[in-house]
């Protein structure tokens, strides 16, 4: 708008937003049951929900968001035979919001009438018809056409066809719903790996780029280890991208023909972590501390980290860490490094300092530990591993003069233990933190001793025995029923061999939210006893701890929201002083509702229902809380 006089001029922007609001109502129309379940878990829009949607961000309307949505639905429909679906999406408006309406217009079912292909001389028919995911007569799909093209590549890049190039074209039947469709393969030649070279790592070693790969200068390329060493990259968490292919050999350094150089380019991303974290929880109560981490640490940078800062403390592929934990009834310190590669080799390396005061199991007793542990381990396979841990440990054991005698005894139980222990652990659960599929199991066998403060001139031998199995089976998309079942053993032999010469810090002990809910921490088993006021011996509030342990616990968690789960849970377990004994078996059973404010800090909460109680503390309430900013 041009102002009278001035050789100026107004510029007014209007802005229409359009509709905003939360969607009340999500209907669908044309679609089955479970359609729709599985649609509602790929589409962004949500139905607004009051309880969830401040924390997901779901549930508002965005008309973006609908426009990829709608094409995502009608992928999802073509995949299933419907090659001219289509889908409408109403807006309506409604009281505090709107309501989006989804409607399918199918047509008729498509199916495949002729799957044919030529081109291929390297690997007869049956090679190839054994690996298409597409035959005569099953149902039209278009990601199935191209899984089958990524199949034959696959099948060729294996043995190095890595510019091996399949074509496909698709013919319409005049008189009926079909598609005739034809593969044309193009083998092309043979390759090798000439050169392997890194970009893009500033801070981070070749060497432990490298290390991550699993090609070969020289080796018959393999396409599929060329995706796995992407994969393996972008596991390890030290770039935010990873690009990972071939390239034609430079003319100058040229090994032939026959030849393709890999490129590795990374964007290296920070590996270092500095948090506080706080909580609460029904065992320690109230707890905080500080956690620092590195991921790709460099302990060779510690001799020029003054000179050339915290840049220099990065790049060696290891792992550091260190910990201060304070509660109410524990507090922890501990320091712990880790290089997965020791010495170039598969082995991984490590070590741990930890020391810690703990009333956990009793308030009148306190047990300081100071201990010291090397360990190594080795890959025997993507999901086996076995290891080796030596470790020292001191603890001394502090009875407070309120406890009875024999309580008091355990004093002289404070002292010096080693350990050498070896270890097979079995992992192929699909989630470190939160695995919905899969089994783990660890076995392990410590040959220890312990020598007493009190008589240095004495050794008390031990073997530990450790069985703990987890398996996870996904019920359906979103229930999944988790078994445990963990068996442990202490058995004192040598001319001294009873329970009595297991120092307390050593003994196991059952009870609490990790373990048998519905019950004190740790207070299942065996108690102390002292004289009442009229001298007779009863038994207190405080465990002794055993040396046969057994638990058993069915869980099944059902996601009633991407960050809310519920479950429903049976528990039992035993504590015994005897020698690969089985104590009386205290049982509960109950609910409880899992808030996933952070994938490695949990809500957790629930109520537990003891079955057979006798005479140990009950805590039927359970919770933890934890956090980090």
């Amino acid at each position: 708008m041009p102002i009278p006089h001035k050789n100026e001029m107004d510029i007014i922007i209007r802005i229409d937003e359009g509709r905003s609001g939360k969607v009340q109502k999500l209907t669908f129309e044309g679609f089955s049951k479970k359609e729709e379940s599985a649609i509602l878990e790929m589409i962004h829009t949500k139905r607004y929900n009051l309880f969830t949607s401040w924390l997901t961000g779901k549930g508002v309307y965005h008309e973006e968001a609908l426009e990829h949505d709608k094409l995502i639905m009608v992928d999802y429909l073509q995949n299933q035979g419907f090659a001219d679906a289509t889908v409408t999406i109403n807006v309506k408006d409604v009281e505090n919001g709107v309501q989006v309406v989804v409607k399918a217009n199918r047509g008729e079912v498509f199916r495949f009438a002729k799957v044919t292909f030529d081109g291929n001389s390297l690997y007869n028919d049956k090679a190839i018809e054994k690996i298409m995911l597409i035959h005569d007569g099953s149902l039209y799909s278009p990601e199935k056409v191209r899984a089958t093209i990524q199949q034959i590549k696959d099948l060729y890049g294996k043995k190095g066809y890595i510019e091996a190039d399949v074509q496909y074209s698709l013919q319409l039947s005049r008189s009926e719903p079909q598609y005739n469709v034809h593969f044309q393969i193009e083998e092309n030649e043979q390759f090798r790996i000439g050169m392997i070279r890194v970009l893009g790592n500033v801070q981070t070693n070749t060497s432990v780029v490298l290390h991550e790969s699993l090609l070969v200068p020289g080796e018959v390329f393999d396409s599929r280890k060329l995706r796995a060493t992407q994969h393996r990259l972008e596991a390890i968490g030290y770039f935010k991208t990873v690009n990972v292919y071939a390239v034609r050999t430079p003319e100058d350094e040229s090994l032939g023909p026959n030849y393709r150089d890999v490129i590795i380019e990374v964007d290296e991303t920070t590996t270092g972590n500095v948090s506080l974290f706080f909580g609460f929880s029904s065992v320690d109560s109230i707890f905080g501390g500080l956690d620092l981490t590195e991921s790709n640490f460099n302990y060779k940078g510690l001799s020029s980290f003054w000179r050339d800062g915290l840049s220099a403390l990065r790049g060696g592929g290891e792992y550091a860490h260190a910990r201060a934990s304070f509660g109410a009834r524990e507090s922890s310190y501990s320091i712990s490094w880790m290089t997965p590669y020791f010495r170039d080799t598969l082995w991984r390396f490590g070590f741990d300092v930890t020391y810690s005061i703990s009333s956990l199991q009793s308030r009148d007793y306190d047990i300081h530990n100071l201990g010291f542990s090397l360990f190594a381990n080795y890959p025997l396979s993507p999901y086996l591993t076995h290891g080796w841990k030596y470790r020292i440990n001191n603890a001394i054991i502090d009875i407070k003069k309120s406890a009875g005698a024999e309580a008091r005894e355990q004093e002289s139980n404070s002292g010096l233990v080693t350990g050498l222990t070896g270890s097979l652990n079995y992992d192929s659960t699909n989630n470190a933190f939160k695995p919905s599929k899969g089994f783990r199991s660890v076995f392990e066998t410590e040959l220890a001793g312990v020598r007493r403060h009190s008589d240095t001139e004495k050794m008390f031998p031990f073997l530990r025995f450790a069985f703990v199995n987890s398996y996870y089976y996904p019920v359906w998309r979103k229930g999944t029923l988790k078994t445990r079942f963990d068996a442990k053993f202490i058995y004192p032999f040598g001319g001294n061999g009873d329970f009595e010469n297991v120092p307390l810090s050593e003994r196991f002990f059952l009870g609490g939210e990790t373990t048998v809910r519905g019950y004190k921490a740790f207070k299942i088993g065996p108690k102390f006893q002292k004289p009442n006021s009229a001298g007779k011996l009863v038994n207190t509030d405080d465990p002794t701890g055993g040396i046969s342990s057994f638990l058993f616990s069915v869980e099944y968690l059902q996601n009633i929201y991407k960050p809310v789960d519920a479950f429903v849970f049976f528990d039992s377990g035993s504590v015994s002083q005897g020698n690969f004994e089985i104590g009386k078996l205290r049982m509960s059973y109950g609910v409880g509702l899992r808030l996933e404010i952070s994938a490695r800090a949990p809500v957790i909460l629930g109520y537990a229902f003891p079955i057979n109680p006798g005479s140990d503390p009950l805590r039927r309430f359970f919770f933890a809380m934890g956090g980090q900013f």
